[in-house]
């Protein structure tokens, strides 16, 4: 199994720490470098704990540049026999999601689909049976039920591939059905199902093909190895798939990138050992071997190609990866970078101590190029309908430099400006999306700003804010439960607008009203404000400042910005759940301290 170096060339010959991006490195971007990673051993065991990365969505963990390129759905199943998923089709989504459902038709016709090959000795129309019975009641039904209780990690590895191939089939037919836009309480157990599983194919991948040479034939064991990275590669565009279409967001992306497979043409789709060989151009099946490729060395390959090379011979999987990986074709692109990933990186750190420039004012800038990146992408895009853009106002602007230490939001601000200056015909076809105040705050590094204490004597909620920070309206909304939703709405809406992002406006005494409410408590206030004593001086400084502005600008500067609109004058249906039924949902016990 291999991975990416953890630097690439130009880093590693200049013994310079590396900062992995793609498809380049933020040094080799700086100075206008080629760059480029080799491959390498995973250094770690590969059945480490916490290696490989899960499916859940983490706001903090959007790969830079930041970027997730979505498709609307558009369900013209009609356009497309779902037996050869036609390429070129202009809905990537809807090719995907085909290219999925079309695994057990293409099998039992015979012939080989994306990640399972009918040739391969093993049994798998067991767990496809059931496909037939999903109707309405979706993953619900009992075969699927049998399905998920197995336990893949005490089975032969054959059975466990099954397994894993058979969900991923029976989930995309489920999510990429009508039922998508439909709530479903029991789909995070089944991501996390997906992820359990693929993790552990994966920790078994290296010895599943070290099997004697008598107990299979070269063919056969090129076969299993490579619909392992197959499975293994479709399980995670899969989940960032699902991940793009309801949060906006594609968390491991490079992990993703670094997945390795066989891309030699006609391999795969060979349904005899002969034409396996000749596909190889090989004399014996002894010569063929394993040329893999990683993902990202593949994307890079197929540069400046056209979409659908005449050399992937009938192959979908390398079709979807080029869909995947490039958006070739998208017709709308979210963007949105993360400022504090780049402040928490000890290199940003370093490059300020070494500097006249304070760290705020680095990954300030960072993110601003990060955005300017995004945009001239975006722009290159001939298909492009739609853009939504995250940014934030920029407060050192609208107070003319009296809050001029708010990075996080002055960033996003520069990247907007520079799109509407740089690309106006871009800007022509873009809607802003002003992220509101996290509610995920509240469990945050800085959540006990804001979050009452318990006092247990009194059983009664205290908190302790003053005038008139206590009382200034914020903008609050879930990042993760609400951005997807706001994001779809932007698609739909005519372009032009800039929107906060916001759930209900609420001052932090009236959401410590809610979640006393709704956790059955009472509630007392105190005229006191907290300290701002976060243990570091950059975000001391950014965060007061930050609710300075607020509170003379309002959060999205609307004090003296009227171009702002609110979610109901998009001229589109806009339902989010609200803050209370959010509240409850949450765990308050393992962040509310007792005195």
């Amino acid at each position: 199994m291999t991975t990416l170096r953890k630097a690439c060339g130009n880093c590693t010959a200049s013994k310079r720490k590396c900062i992995i991006q793609l498809p380049q490195c933020t040094r080799c971007t700086q100075k206008g470098l080629e760059c480029r990673y080799d491959l390498e051993p995973l250094s770690a065991p590969t059945g480490q704990a916490g290696q490989f990365p899960d499916f859940s969505f983490n706001p903090s963990n959007c790969d830079s540049p930041g970027y997730c390129i979505m498709k609307t759905l558009k369900f013209r199943a009609s356009d497309i026999d779902p037996a050869i998923c036609r390429p070129g089709h202009e809905d990537a989504f809807e090719v995907l999601r085909l290219g999925f459902r079309s695994v057990p038709v293409l099998a039992r016709a015979g012939k080989p689909a994306v990640f399972l090959h009918p040739k391969l000795e093993y049994s798998i129309d067991k767990h496809f049976a059931g496909l037939g019975e999903m109707g309405d009641g979706g993953v619900c039904c009992e075969s699927f039920k049998r399905l998920v209780e197995m336990d893949v990690k005490t089975v032969p590895v054959k059975e466990a591939l099954a397994a894993l191939q058979a969900l991923l089939v029976y989930l995309a037919t489920f999510f990429f059905s009508s039922q998508t836009e439909q709530e479903n309480e029991n789909a995070g157990r089944f991501l996390t199902v997906l992820s359990e599983w693929t993790q552990a194919l994966l920790a078994a991948a290296p010895n599943a093909t070290k099997m004697p040479r008598k107990a299979q034939s070269p063919w056969q064991e090129w076969l299993l190895g490579e619909s392992i990275r197959r499975t293994i590669i479709m399980s995670y565009v899969l989940s960032l798939a699902l991940s793009g279409f309801q949060y906006g967001y594609c968390s491991n992306w490079l992990f993703v990138e670094s997945l390795p497979f066989d891309r030699r043409a006609g391999l795969w789709m060979a349904e005899s050992p002969q034409a396996w060989i000749a596909a190889a151009e090989a004399r014996n099946g002894d010569e063929v071997g394993q040329q893999l490729n990683s993902l990202h060395e593949f994307a890079e390959s197929l540069d400046g190609s056209p979409l659908v090379d005449p050399s992937f011979r009938g192959d979908v999987f390398l079709m979807l990866l080029v869909y995947a990986h490039n958006g070739v074709g998208a017709s709308a692109i979210f963007s949105v970078t993360d400022f504090w990933q780049s402040f928490a990186n000890p290199s940003q750190r370093e490059k300020a101590s070494s500097s006249s420039q304070s760290i705020g004012v680095i990954c300030r800038e960072n993110e601003a190029q990060q955005n300017r990146n995004i945009i001239n992408a975006a722009a290159k895009v001939t298909t492009l309908e739609r853009l939504v853009f995250s940014s934030l106002p920029s407060p050192n602007r609208l107070s003319a430099g009296k809050y001029a230490h708010v990075y996080h939001f002055d960033g996003k601000a520069m990247g907007e400006d520079y799109g509407r200056s740089a690309h106006p015909k871009l800007w022509a076809k873009t809607n802003v999306l002003y992220a509101g105040y996290y509610l995920e705050n509240y469990f945050g590094a800085t959540g006990h700003l804001f979050r009452p204490r318990m006092n247990k004597a009194k059983d009664t909620l205290i908190l302790s804010v003053a005038d008139p920070l206590a009382t200034t309206l914020l903008p609050m909304y879930s990042a993760v439960a609400d951005t997807g939703t706001l994001v779809q709405a932007l698609l739909r809406a005519a372009p032009g607008k800039r929107v906060i992002g916001v759930n209900q406006w609420l001052s932090v005494r009236d959401f410590a009203k809610v979640l006393a409410r709704e956790i059955g408590k009472k509630i007392e206030f105190v005229d006191r404000n907290p300290s701002f004593d976060i243990g570091d001086p950059d975000v001391e400084k950014d965060y007061a400042d930050m609710m300075g502005f607020c509170i003379e600008f309002g959060y999205e500067g609307g004090k003296v910005d009227k171009s702002i609109v609110q979610p109901a004058d998009l001229g589109v249906p806009v339902h989010l759940e609200s803050v209370e039924e959010w509240c409850k949902k949450q765990d308050w016990e393992k962040v509310l301290q007792v005195d």
